[in-house]
This record gives structure tokens, sequence and C-alpha cells, in this order.
């Protein structure tokens, strides 16, 4: 190679870097570091997103709404726990720390620049918190759309083998049980913090939104169990792999419906 091509070879190379990095820019460091440890105990869980939560409040940054919703209803799950709600306690906290860790990977892959491996409802998610115009709702709506959707049944599949399903189906009934009776501390929690709006609207409804948000997230937690089945290396693997595909372009699609505002998003 002449050394005029061995310059522009070298060029190329550099400009080609120069795109990737651009690409994939690195993150919030702060950010990264609270995130980058698994969760191994359910303590660690409050304490994470408690952290997460300041963290992002202090940045002004919008995914703070969805880290309140979340960290406002483990604190529930993990008093539930304690106080003998469920009647499988270890499983129930295993699934709150699988579900949780869902959550972590995918803010980590996204906060580092991985977006290929952010699932698409969780990045449209991400996204809209640098976008102007999004309501809290929505960003509160987007959030437990991706986490219940898309990252539910990974988590079911992951600590409910088979044969334990039906064993295991009168707690995850509890669960949504449980799941109901948090909407109340959720909305309090965002109208008084981050949209006071929200809360006169609470109060005008009189008790008619929990009901229709309750019904919404029973349909979809329903849903997400029998998705789980998918998911629990009970199907071949190619099944697997398109039930994969097919749930992360499907969710992807329902959170660009609620960032729209569609009226058939939350039945979706």
């Amino acid at each position: 190679m002449s050394a005029a091509n061995a310059f522009r070879a070298l060029l190329l190379y550099a400009v080609c870097a120069s795109s990737q990095a651009d690409a994939a820019p690195e993150g919030d460091a702060e950010l990264i570091a609270l995130v980058a440890d698994p969760y191994l105990t359910y303590e660690e869980v409050l304490t994470g997103f408690g952290e997460l939560e300041d963290a992002l409040a202090e940045r002004g940054d919008a995914r703070v709404v969805f880290a309140a919703v979340y960290r406002t209803i483990t604190e529930d799950a993990v008093a539930g726990i304690d106080d003998g709600y469920f009647d499988n306690p270890e499983w129930t906290s295993a699934f709150l720390l699988a579900f949780a860790n869902l959550y972590r990977e995918a803010f980590l892959d996204y906060e580092s620049g991985r977006l290929d491996e952010v699932p698409e409802a969780w990045q449209v998610a991400f996204d809209a918190a640098k976008t102007d115009g999004v309501s809290v709702f929505q960003h509160a709506l987007l959030g437990i759309h991706a986490h219940i959707n898309r990252d539910f049944p990974y988590a079911i599949a992951e600590v409910t083998p088979p044969e334990d399903r039906a064993k295991r189906y009168p707690d995850y009934l509890a669960t949504n049980r449980f799941l109901l009776t948090t909407i109340q501390d959720v909305e309090e929690l965002l109208g008084t913090i981050y949209d006071p709006d929200l809360g006169a609207l609470d109060d005008a409804l009189a008790g008619f939104d929990e009901s229709l948000l309750a019904a919404v997230l029973t349909q979809w937690r329903l849903r997400a169990w029998r998705t789980a089945a998918l998911f629990d290396g009970s199907r071949p693997p190619w099944v697997e792999r398109a039930a994969t595909t097919a749930l992360n372009r499907i969710t992807g699609q329902r959170a660009h419906l609620i960032l729209g505002g569609s009226r058939q998003s939350l039945q979706r």
C-alpha cells in the first residue's frame, strides 16, 4: 500500500470511529452507577429506586415520574410481603426482584448507549423524557405499559417453572388485587408532586378513573401471565425467538399509541 493510500485508510478509520462515538455517546456516569449492579434483595430495590428518583429529580429528568411510581408501588409491595399478604412470600419476593431488574437493565442499557439492547417500549418511554409536550400521565402510563406488557412475562417465566404455574397462580391473583390497592397512592403522588391538575381531575372523577385504570391493569396482567408461558423453557427455542420479536414489536407500537394520545391505547 502506498503512503497516500495508507493515509486515506487511516483518515477513513478515524472518521468512522468518530461517527460511532457520536452514535452512542456516554450517558450520565452517576445514573449509570446507580443502576449498574443487580438488585439482590428487595431492600436494595427500595434503596435503588429512591436514589434513582432523587438523582432524576435533581436533573429535571422526566424519567423521574415512572421511577417515583415504581418506588411507591414497591414500598407497598414490600409492606405486603412483610405483613403476610401473600401465601408464598419467597416466590413474591423473587418475582419482585426479577421484575425490578428488568427495568434496571433497560435503564442501564439506554443510559449506556446500548440502544440495540433496549426493548422498543422502553426506548419510546425513555425518549419521551427528552420530548416537550408529554404529560405526566403519559410518562407514567408509558412506564407502566412497558413494565407490565413487555417485562412482566419474562419476570414470571424467570421465577416460575412450568410445573409450578398452577401453584403460583393464587399468589399471582393476590398481586393483582394488591396492585389495585396502590392506584390511589400513585395518583396522590403524581397529583401532589408532579402535576396538581392531575390531582384536581382525580377529585372531580370521584373514583371513576381508579375503576377504569384497575380494569385496564387487570387485563394487561392477565394477558402477561398467559404470555409468560412462551418464555419459561417449555416451548422450542424458535417459538421463544419469534415470541420475543413479536412482543417487542407489539409493545413498541402500543407505546407509540400512548405517546400519541390514542383513546384506544389503554384497551390494547
